[in-house]
């Protein structure tokens, strides 16, 4: 491998073309205005692609181990360029469902596939890093993709239509791939490699039999579902308090800038506490206080501060959890407990969303406090200790 350094910038590059995704900040106006379905449509949708992820993750994440890394991340984004074709082909819910198919495969094969390429490729180095630092900054170029691609997003619906967008905007994404190819990846496959699923049974025995990540997992999952859904109810709640939908691509920008402005200084942040658990309690506790507060909030601009908050503080404990995580992982076994871990957070999502897109349907309020009060709940059932976030 030619330097870390080097090994990094294609890495930090292809995770911002790869989230420079046009659609980002205008999915509800999408489905709703473009394809003619209702807000519990789309948490079907979310249903049916996080049911497909569950399947896939775990399989997809022991294809990683046993052909390597950057073939599979590639594979996977082909894949997610073939779902945004598919979405454009028509304004209809099957159509939509489909196109969901490809984008759960390509998010299996890639999820855990480019954690497990990074973090070897730090380890292959045999330079000094924090892996916790650049995980931050990995996360970071994901959410600067996604902070710059919703406004131009929004700009273009406007002038050249939201199927337009849609379409063109696979273009950055399979460009990405230009930055994996060119990796040389530090993965030797075995001689005779091991069965598909004994490999994959022994990566979810693994994470099964371990209590640390158990525990670390119960943590990082729960609260990573609640903190999701602030993803499709900014949209709802801030035009219900007037903003306008040419505003939604510079809100969600908003949203995703205060991720990046957290996870690339979440190191710095979580040393200002007392310690490491008193930050992940904090991070879970505040974001839910603002989905309880939403309700009560007559201003467009100040639901739009609680939610960048939610943003900010919430959703980037996992980046946190995937540095923790991988501590306690051999590198063998790496990319399919990553995808079993993920494999869980899929499925709670998919059982809740259709739940959340019903309570948002008769009262987006009941919705955001249910929500909130899930947040609460699974704070305090946390069992996380000082002692299992090693650095």
């Amino acid at each position: 491998m030619a330097g870390l350094k080097q090994f990094l910038r294609r890495m930090y590059l292809f995770k911002f073309l790869d989230s420079f995704f046009l659609i980002n900040g205008i999915w509800v106006p999408f489905y709703m205005e473009w394809g003619k379905i209702s807000f519990s449509q789309i948490m079907v949708l979310e249903a049916i692609f996080f049911t497909l992820v569950f399947i896939m993750a775990a399989p997809s994440g022991a294809l990683a181990d046993s052909i390597g890394r950057k073939k599979t991340l590639i594979l996977g984004v082909i894949l997610f360029s073939l779902s945004a074709l598919t979405f454009s082909l028509r304004a209809d819910f099957w159509v939509f469902a489909v196109a969901n198919l490809f984008w759960a495969a390509g998010f299996s094969l890639s999820s855990g596939s480019e954690l497990a390429l990074l973090f070897e490729g730090i380890k292959a180095s045999r330079e000094k890093a924090s892996s916790k630092r650049i995980i931050g900054k990995f996360r970071s170029a994901e959410m600067l993709g996604l902070m710059a691609s919703a406004p131009l997003g929004s700009f273009l619906a406007a002038r050249i239509g939201l199927r337009a967008v849609m379409i063109i905007g696979a273009i950055p994404v399979l460009l990405s791939l230009f930055f994996v190819a060119g990796l040389r990846e530090e993965f030797k496959a075995k001689k005779k490699r091991e069965p598909y699923f004994t490999m994959l049974f022994r990566g979810v025995r693994y994470f099964w039999q371990h209590r640390i990540l158990r525990i670390l997992a119960f943590d990082n999952v729960s609260l990573t579902i609640i903190m999701f859904f602030s993803i499709w109810v900014y949209a709802p709640v801030l035009q219900n308090l007037g903003m306008p939908l040419s505003w939604l691509g510079l809100a969600s920008a908003a949203l995703v800038g205060a991720r990046a402005l957290f996870l690339q200084h979440i190191s710095r942040i979580e040393r200002f506490f007392p310690s490491k658990k008193t930050y992940l309690m904090i991070s879970a506790i505040v974001p839910s206080l603002c989905f309880l507060a939403l309700p009560f909030v007559r201003s467009a601009w100040l639901g739009l501060f609680l939610l960048t908050i939610i943003a900010g503080m919430g959703m980037t404990r996992p980046s946190l959890f995937d540095h923790y995580n991988n501590i306690f992982i051999p590198s063998k076994l790496r990319a399919t407990v990553l995808s079993a871990i993920s494999m869980i957070a899929v499925l709670g999502i998919a059982v809740v969303s259709p739940v959340v897109g019903m309570l948002a349907e008769k009262s987006m309020d009941i919705a955001l406090f249910g929500l909130g009060g899930a947040g609460l709940l699974f704070s305090l059932l946390s069992r996380v200790e000082g002692g299992h976030l090693i650095d």
